[in-house]
């Protein structure tokens, strides 16, 4: 019987990669200190301070759902303060139905729903995505090139402190496979 590719898994953001990324920042500005003409000082601490001042894609963690036949849904999650944000204004809008917790058809969904926008909130139900040649599937790192249905290419690393260690095989083992069956036809 073959064994399912099907996976689940929440990728936090990289601790390590932040730190090696503040490393890399001050050993750039140490070489900058070496240099005695101010054109590459001035070069060096400029992209420093842009790549420090940068916004990041998947901060806030993602949602990688791989399928058992190898189609894969990723789910971005929202930030905290964006989530109490839209919650305050839901709640201005909604009123007393906030704290009914009903849905749309005017079923009673339970306290659970309620307290659901208190927290880290997952955007819909994610979008499909493919993973693209170029992606390096080591066992402790994965860096995963994926492409949504519009076109959009981005990288989504996978490092042994953004998930559990039986969660990184189980995803490793899962992209190793969609891998073997070539990219998809467009």
């Amino acid at each position: 019987m073959p064994m399912s590719i099907a996976v689940s898994a929440a990728i936090r953001p990289s601790r390590r990669l932040r730190w090696l990324h503040a490393l890399l920042c001050v050993l750039v500005l140490a070489a900058a200190g070496a240099f005695r003409q101010p054109v590459p000082q001035c070069v060096m601490v400029g992209a420093v301070f842009v790549s420090a001042c940068r916004r990041r894609r998947g901060v806030n963690g993602v949602r990688l759902d791989i399928s058992g036949v190898g189609g894969i849904r990723l789910a971005v999650y929202q930030s905290n303060a964006r989530s109490k944000e839209q919650g305050k204004e839901q709640g201005k809008e909604q009123g007393k139905e906030r704290n009914s917790a009903r849905n749309e058809a005017g079923n009673d969904v339970g306290p659970a729903a309620a307290h659901a926008r208190d927290g880290p909130e997952l955007a819909a139900a994610g979008r499909e995505v493919w993973l693209m040649p170029g992606s390096t599937l080591w066992p402790a790192l994965l860096l995963l090139r994926l492409r949504s249905a519009d076109g959009t290419v981005f990288w989504l690393p996978v490092l042994p402190d953004t998930v559990a260690p039986d969660v990184l095989r189980r995803v490793a083992l899962a992209m190793r496979a969609i891998a073997a069956k070539g990219p998809p036809v467009a």
